[in-house]
């Protein structure tokens, strides 16, 4: 089997992930000002749009990330000394992706959240998801205990 041509590719910074990371502290703070306030429904709306305004602004901050692949390994920002890692996929949505980062050196797992419209090109993109899907099994590093859809 051949392995997965190089690639890089930007972490997501707008689009569906944008408002996935703000919608779900949203619905969180809906529903605990709904349920503590004398008057639900204000307090709820009041309480979700603070809770969406915050979760948009620390999105915002996050300093921009890049996910590589050279043919052999994974690398989370390609500046010199940056972790080299694995990076596994978990959800494959066509157009947007999420996949488990796990760090080399700490050992800490991390969530990437990846749009297509983020990059320069489709065949880009193709690259991408092709060593997602490839680099999790050729090299069998997976532990005994992923799920189908973790590899997948």
């Amino acid at each position: 089997m051949r392995a997965a041509p190089p690639t890089t590719w930007p972490l997501a910074r707008q689009g569906f992930w944008r408002l996935a990371h703000a919608t779900v502290p949203a619905l969180a703070g809906a529903s605990l000002g709904g349920a503590l306030a004398p008057w639900p429904l204000p307090a709820a709306l009041g309480a979700a749009a603070l809770a969406a305004v915050l979760a948009d602004r620390l999105w915002q901050r996050r300093q921009p990330a890049v996910l590589t692949w050279d043919g052999v390994q994974w690398q989370l920002d390609a500046r010199e000394g940056s972790p080299r890692g694995r990076a596994s996929l978990i959800w494959d949505g066509g157009r947007w992706l999420m996949a488990r980062w796990h760090d080399g050196a700490s050992l800490a797992d991390r969530w990437l959240l990846l749009d297509r419209t983020d990059g320069a090109s489709a065949a880009g993109w193709h690259a991408l998801r092709v060593a997602l899907v490839q680099g999790a099994g050729a090299r069998s590093a997976v532990s005994p205990g992923t799920s189908c859809v973790e590899v997948a």
